[in-house]
């Protein structure tokens, strides 16, 4: 009986992942090149994971994010890029379509990162429904994208407070790298 409940839950967290088609049909096309990790997982299983976990004290600072989560999928490419530059510009179009709006592009030499998040405007405050994450490298690419629901307010205070650094290389308040675009929270 447990392993039904369980099945269930996981096939009712998998069909609520589709976001877009162009997402999607990336994901499809680049799961199974050699050297490649592709999965999704349910937000509970990572609260669980992370709940179990010895390190209590670095999974604190995080709760707060996490208690939002629904689920995450990740592809990650390792010794070789198989996405075209083309495919790639056509990804970041579609879900900028999508009403994803950046809050962090940045591009240094052959290595373009993207961040992107989808809002959801209600009466009593702004959420964050959808966080994309894109790194492509001549030979390596991580796409990550989470869903779930996100007071804006969190997702500042924890921007503002260091506790989520997109750029380990900012010093002293200076990028190393240039900004293409950049869109506030």
């Amino acid at each position: 009986m447990k392993a039904i409940i369980i099945l269930l839950l996981i096939s009712m967290s998998s069909a609520s992942m589709a976001q877009n088609l162009e997402l999607d049909a990336f994901f499809i096309k680049h799961r199974h090149h050699p050297n490649t990790i592709a999965m999704a997982l349910p937000g509970w299983l990572v609260k669980f994971g992370l709940n179990a976990s010895e390190a209590k004290e670095d999974v604190d600072e995080y709760r707060p994010l996490l208690r939002g989560l629904n689920n995450i999928r990740l592809l990650v490419m390792e010794e070789k890029n198989y996405a075209s530059q083309k495919e790639i510009n056509r990804l970041i179009t579609s879900v900028r379509k999508r009403r994803y709006v950046d809050l962090l592009s940045v591009k240094e030499g052959t290595t373009s990162v993207h961040i992107l998040v989808k809002e959801k405007k209600t009466k009593k405050r702004d959420l964050i429904r959808h966080v994309m994450i894109l790194v492509a490298e001549e030979d390596e690419l991580v796409l990550l994208t989470l869903n779930g629901r996100w007071k804006k307010e969190l997702l500042q205070k924890a921007l503002k407070n260091g506790n989520i650094d997109f750029l380990g290389g900012v010093v002293d308040g200076h990028r190393s790298t240039e900004t293409t675009a950049v869109a506030q929270l």
